[in-house]
Formats: structure tokens, sequence, C-alpha cells
């Protein structure tokens, strides 16, 4: 399945939400201006909104249409047109720009309870695990975890507008009445959500259904601005009846006009809602059983909730208002169901269903697992292609604290120009094990469990520590990390670095202000920038700036080829000057890429200067390139790494990087690519 179809898929459905929400906000508008109309033709309400009764005999409807809106007034229609369109505006607005912070705020909204990475409770430390494993399969920061506790029904849901700043919710009645293996179904699920593109139409939804509601309450505001006017009127009295009715009763049948609008327009936006909704669930459930290539993962959890009395369901009032997001139904309903039915899905997902349902087992499971690495195996995710970073970077005393650390290779490096592709290698960070003291003094070497290191950098101190130890700085909590990332390869280091980024926001805003200052100082004093400080910079400033609110996602902006043409040549330049300095070979790299891209180039910039700022501005403006154009980056880039049928550790670097920058699931754009 090729994830980033998916999600031009997703964006392609976003467009079409946004193009039915603007027609139902049109004929909201025309429908208003028609009841109002129609109030004050048929009834007398003072100078309010009285309208001269005109003669329509031998007109056409619509010239008859016409001279009615003339007489009651362009003015009056203008006014109810702009009024309605600010309160939709301004709503919608509003809500996105509050949802925009970050999953979190969707998973508080319900009553969400963070779970800290270093809890000791076991269904808690299991939850914890299983997202981790697949964060860490998906080449992804792990997102924060959040737990419904008083909801017993089993549900889940991924929150956020982007990568960066999603979280993964999960029920109470997920927690404990689901296995290890349903749960990573579930998760797997989640995941999918999160890569397709799908978190981020689902909140559009959320805001555009939130205008529409304004309606509603609009509607309420006048009938109550009519009541209390009449009141006033009858306390203070007037000296003439008329005139005191008037207003008031107008404002009320005006207020109820809009508010049964407001219902209709509520009404189709939820069947919209449902409509796109049930579609992305059947997609999400296949990507989860490529995740985790097991299907009665999350067939069982599916087949858990039916036999589960209290099923998927949420109690907390926001549900409805949030019920395309979960895993499952969030509350009965057939014409609003925001997922196709349980049995349909536990059928697509095994084909020979016998149509029984299963009971939880998951307290029975539990006990054997807590004697067990709950993420058996992960030692293993990445155990070949040990890499190592090398070398030293351009020497530009300036790092603007809030944009990204700048890279340029030297010929000091290890990277030189014209010594063909290094194999970048640090003898002490080629190694996947690491030397021990047996009882008789001798050497002896022992498989590193990843597992325990993940587990340390749950701690927020140990999580600060890694990533001074990753960029080779002294600091006071770095301990003996140092040693230890000497025996890791590239990608287990990277993988310890993102399970890492949840710990970094258990900070409070004044201590991760402080770290990230302190890792700035850390890089700035010895005058040059490696691959791993900017990598290592990159990695967690991009979600733990958006979590703390000093920054904001970075909005999609290139949607062709060409678009992103100039940006791409500077990146490919540097990619390809880094390991050869024969331009005979640079022309045969930028050719292989151009084909594999589709993309037109210059095959004569090699001796083009590519300074640290514009080869860093150049990475994080392709990361804003649209979905389906960043795998053709990716894939140019290998094409031009191949080329010399030499894909050494010096590109395996920069490829891992820059999939890193750009939030590229590598591994799943590989397996999408084979299988397209």
């Amino acid at each position: 399945m090729n994830f980033y179809k998916a999600q031009e898929s997703a964006r392609k459905q976003s467009r079409r939400l946004v193009a039915l929400f603007c027609v139902a906000v049109v004929v909201l508008i025309l429908l208003t201006n028609t009841l109002l109309i129609a109030i004050a033709w048929f009834s007398d309400f003072g100078n309010v909104a009285s309208i001269n009764k005109v003669n329509l005999e031998g007109l056409s409807p619509l010239a008859a249409t016409l001279k009615i809106a003339d007489s009651f007034g362009w003015a009056k229609i203008a006014v109810i047109t702009a009024t309605i369109s600010i309160v939709i505006i301004v709503a919608t607005w509003s809500k996105w720009s509050s949802l925009s912070s970050g999953g979190h705020v969707v998973a508080e909204s319900l009553g969400g309870r963070i779970v800290r990475p270093d809890s000791k409770d076991p269904r808690e430390r299991r939850l914890l695990n299983v997202v981790e494993e697949m964060a860490l399969a998906a080449s992804m920061a792990v997102p924060s975890v959040f737990v419904l506790d008083n909801e017993q029904g089993v549900n889940a849901f991924a929150a956020g507008v982007s990568a960066d700043d999603a979280v993964v919710a999960v029920s109470q009645g997920a927690m404990y009445q689901l296995n290890r293996e349903q749960l990573q179904g579930v998760v797997a699920h989640e995941f999918s959500h999160i890569l397709n593109g799908d978190m981020r139409m689902n909140i559009r939804i959320l805001a555009t259904l939130h205008g529409l509601m304004m309606i509603n309450e609009f509607g309420r505001v006048l009938i109550h601005m009519g009541m209390g006017s009449g009141r006033r009127r009858h306390y203070f009295g007037s000296s003439s009846r008329n005139d005191k009715n008037g207003g008031a009763i107008f404002l009320i049948a005006a207020g109820a006009a809009i508010w049964v609008l407001g219902c209709a327009g509520q009404f189709f936006g939820a069947v919209i809602k449902a409509a796109v909704s049930r579609q992305r669930e059947y997609l999400a459930d296949a990507s989860a059983v490529q995740f985790t290539r097991n299907p009665t993962g999350i067939a069982g959890a599916l087949r858990v909730i039916g036999g589960y009395g209290l099923k998927s369901r949420i109690d907390n009032p926001h549900a409805y208002e949030v019920g395309h997001m979960f895993f499952c139904n969030a509350f009965h309903s057939k014409v609003f169901a925001t997922h196709p039915p349980l049995d349909d899905r536990i059928e697509r997902l095994m084909p020979n269903w016998s149509g029984q349902y299963l009971d939880s087992t998951a307290d029975a499971e539990l006990g054997d697992e807590l004697g067990e690495e709950l993420s058996g195996g992960l030692s293993e995710l990445h155990a070949s292609g040990a890499m190592g970073f090398a070398g030293t970077v351009s020497t530009d005393p300036d790092i603007d604290k809030d944009k990204p650390i700048e890279f340029e290779a030297s010929s000091e490096s290890g990277l030189a120009q014209g010594s063909g592709c290094s194999d970048g290698l640090d003898p002490a960070s080629s190694a996947d094990v690491k030397s021990v003291s047996s009882a008789d003094g001798k050497q002896t070497k022992a498989n590193i469990n990843i597992q325990l290191l993940l587990q340390r950098v749950h701690n927020a101190d140990e999580a600060q520590g890694i990533f001074f130890a990753f960029i080779d700085r002294p600091s006071v909590i770095a301990g003996d990390w140092p040693e230890v990332l000497s025996a890791l390869n590239l990608s287990q280091k990277l993988d310890l670095l993102r399970a890492a980024i949840p710990s970094l926001k258990q900070l409070d805003k004044t201590a991760y202000a402080a770290f990230r200052q302190s890792f700035i100082d850390a890089v700035r004093s010895d005058g040059k920038r490696s691959i791993a400080e900017w990598l290592a910079y990159e990695m967690f400033r991009n979600p733990c700036d958006i979590h703390f609110g000093l920054a904001k996602a970075p909005k999609l902006k290139y949607k062709t080829l060409k678009s992103v043409k100039d940006h791409y040549q500077v990146v490919l330049t540097k990619f390809v000057q880094m390991g050869t300095q024969d331009e005979s070979k640079y022309q045969t790299a930028v050719r292989a890429s151009q084909d594999a891209s589709g993309l037109e180039l210059d095959e004569n910039c090699y001796e083009n200067t590519v300074s640290s700022k514009s080869f860093t501005n150049a990475c994080y403006e392709l990361k804003r390139a649209y979905p389906l154009l960043k795998p053709r980056i990716i894939k140019g880039l290998l094409a031009a790494a191949h080329a010399d049928e030499d894909f050494c550790e010096t590109e395996q670097q920069l490829i891992a990087i820059l999939a890193a920058i750009w939030d590229l699931p590598l591994p799943a754009f590989l397996e999408s690519e084979n299988a397209a």
C-alpha cells in the first residue's frame, strides 16, 4: 500500500469537504434570507422589518423574487449575509486555531490523561511499548500517549495536524480488555491515520462542523435578545403597542428560523462527515495489517469489541463532535455512523470468519508478558548496516535559535572532496555488541539490550542526556550515554532519540527552553557543525517546539515538481558533492536522479558552491512539499546514490537524515514502492 497516494487521496477528500462546506454555507445564507423575507412579508412587526406589499401579478418567479427582495431592502439582505458568513468563518477559524496547537488539545477535551514515559503501571507500560514499537517501525518520532480514564468502552484515536504534534489516545476499556496483539492492531490502525494524512482532514472536519454549529447558537442568541427586549419594553412602557412588540417578535421569529436552518446544516454536515470517515477506516485497517504483518491482531480487537457489553461507546459529551476520529463508533447511530459495520470490517480482514466474537484474554496474558521483554527482538530491528557519523562542518559562528542548524561538509570531514564516497565510519560506532568484563577479568561480547535503553530514555534527564551524548558534547546529565552510544549503529541511535521525545515533552516550558538553549550553546562551543548536531536538533526541535507552542507545523506549499526544482537541485548537488569530485560521476548521478524523480535538472552544477545556509533552507523548504512529491524526491536521491553501484555509508546516513527531517517513514516508502 502506498501511504503517499493515500495521503493525496485524503487531501482530495479534504478539498471536496471544503467545497461541500462552502455550498452548505451559501445554501444556508440563501435560506436564511428567504425565511426572514417571508416572515416580514406575511407579518406586521412595526417598523423593524415591515415590507411594502407589492403587486406581483404577471411577474415571473425570478422577477417576483427580485421585486420582493428590493422591497425588503438590499441593505438588510447584505447585513444578514455578512452576519451569517462572519459567524461561520470566525467560529471555524477559532476552532482550527485552538486545535492546531496539537493533538493533546483533543485528548484533553475528552478527559484524557497523559501517560508518563516512566510509568510503572504494567498496563500503561505495555501500551507505551506498543506505541513505541509502531513509531520506530515507521521511523517516526514517538507520539505522546493519553488514556481516557473514565471510558470503559474499547476505543482509541489519533489526533494532531501533523506527525510532529500527533498523540495516540486509548480508552481505559481498550487498555484493560485488549491483549498485546490486539492492542498492536489498534495502535497500528491509528498510526496509519497519521501516515495517511487523515488526522489533518479530521481536524478540518471538526472545525468546519463547529462553524455550522454556531448558526444554531446565533439563532439562540437572537431568540434570547427578542425575549429580553420584550420584557424591557413591557417594564418601561411604550407609546405604541405595535412598537412594543414588533421588534421583539421579529427577533424571536428570526432566531427560531436561523436555529432551524442551523440544525439542517448540522444534519447534512454530519452525513458528509460520516460518509468521508467510513471510507478512510477500511484503508486504515488494511494499513494496520501492513504495519504488523498480522491481520488477527486488529481483527481480534474488533471481535473483542463485538463481544463486549459496552462495545466501543464513549460517554464524554464531546464524543459526538469528534466521533469520526475514533477506532470504532463512539456512539450508536445508523444515519450518522462514522465507521463501517463491525462485521464488515472483520470479514475484510478475515474472509473465512465464522461470525463468532471473542471474550477478553488481556488479564490472563498480562501476567505472562510481565516476565518477558515487551518488545522482544527490537534490538534486531536495525541490526544491519552499522552507520556512524564522520566529520565536521563549516564554522559559521551564528546559529539562529529559531531556525534549523546549518550544515556543510568540509575537506577535513572524512567526506573529503575527491576522495570518493567515504564509508563515514567511526570505528567505535560500527559495533552491534558491547564489551563487558567477565568474572575472570577477560573482555567478552554481550548483545545490547535495546529494550533497557529505551526504558532509560523514558526519564526526562536521561532523554536530555542522550541528545548531548549523541552530538559528543560534555554535559552533566549525559552520564554514561557516550560509552553506550559508541556500541550502537546509526539506526539504533535514531530509535533511541525518537523514543526520548515524549520525555522531553514532559518538561515544563521553562525547562524545555533551557535544554534547547543549552543544546544550541553546546553546538556553538567549537564553532563547527556536524551532521549529528544538525540531525539531533531537528529531531527534537520540530515536535517539541510545536508541543510547547513555540512554533506551528509548517504549511504545505509545493504542489508540483516544477515548484520544488530549485530546492531539490541544491540538495542533490550537495548530496553528490559529498561523495565525489569527479564531474562525470556527478553528471551520471544527476541523470539517474532525473529519470527517477521526473525532474528536469541542470547537469552542470557541480562547480556551484552550496553554502550551509542555502542547503539547510532547501532541506527545510522540501519539508513543505505535498505528500506525493516527497517519495519522488527520495527516489531521486536513492537513484543518484546507486548511480555508481555503490550505496555507501555516507549516502545511507544522509538519506536517513533527510527522511527524518522531512517526516518520511522511509521503510514504509520503500515497501510502498516495491508494492506499486
